[in-house]
Formats: structure tokens, sequence, C-alpha cells
């Protein structure tokens, strides 16, 4: 919970008043596929990653009902391979490559202003 949860509100809490001045921003919290589905061997994982998705989707109503330029994206990604990280290097089976998370992040951010995609999940088939 003080990383997951509280760690990345308490970043939030520092860098909005920051992204409201300049009125521009992109808040972009990894969460997990634990933080959508409940798995019985790590509870205490998918509580925190539960309580960022409901913070996450607060904080995006709140940021559109002021009419600020900010936007807020929640990442899901199932299991990423973060041993095997080099681009000439195939993820684990039932992995996915780190590479498509940073790529799928890019696209999400080079989307234009006025379009926010707001749940992202990516796993492995």
């Amino acid at each position: 919970m003080e990383t997951n949860l509280r760690g990345v509100m308490q970043l939030v809490r520092a860098v909005l008043p920051h992204m409201r001045s300049s009125d521009f921003g992109d808040i972009v919290s990894v969460s997990s596929q634990a933080g959508k589905h409940g798995y019985a061997d790590v509870p205490s994982y998918c509580a925190s990653k539960f309580g960022l998705l409901g913070y996450a989707e607060a904080l995006r109503d709140h940021l559109r009902k002021t009419g600020a330029n900010i936007r807020v994206f929640n990442f899901c990604p199932g299991l990423v391979d973060v041993e095997n990280t080099r681009p000439d290097q195939a993820p684990r089976e039932g992995f996915i490559h780190v590479a498509n998370l940073a790529r799928t992040l890019m696209y999400a951010l080079s989307l234009d202003r006025n379009v926010v995609a707001e749940d992202i999940s990516l796993y492995s088939r």
C-alpha cells in the first residue's frame, strides 16, 4: 500500500499544483491486471492496485470537471518480463516484453490532448 497507492498519491499531490499552474500535464499510473481481477496468492498487491485504479478514476473525474488540460491514464499490464529486456530477447512464455509497455505508453501520450485512453490493458496471448 505504501508504494503502490500512497506513494502515487503523494507524488500527485506534489506535482499537481505545477501542472495546474501551467495548465498542462499527463499522469500515468501503472496498475496491473491484479487491479482488475483478484488473485488469491497476492491479496494485498491486488488491493493496492484496485485502490490505484479507483484513485486515478476519481482524480480524472475531478480534473475533467475543473476543465484542466491534465490527462490521467491507467496502464494495466499482465506479466511483464523485466529480465529479458534487450530488444533482441524474446519475453518468457506468458509475459510481454517491457518494450511493448513503453511503446504503448508513448502512443497514448502522443494522442491529441482532447483524447484520453482511460484504462489500457496489455497481456500476453
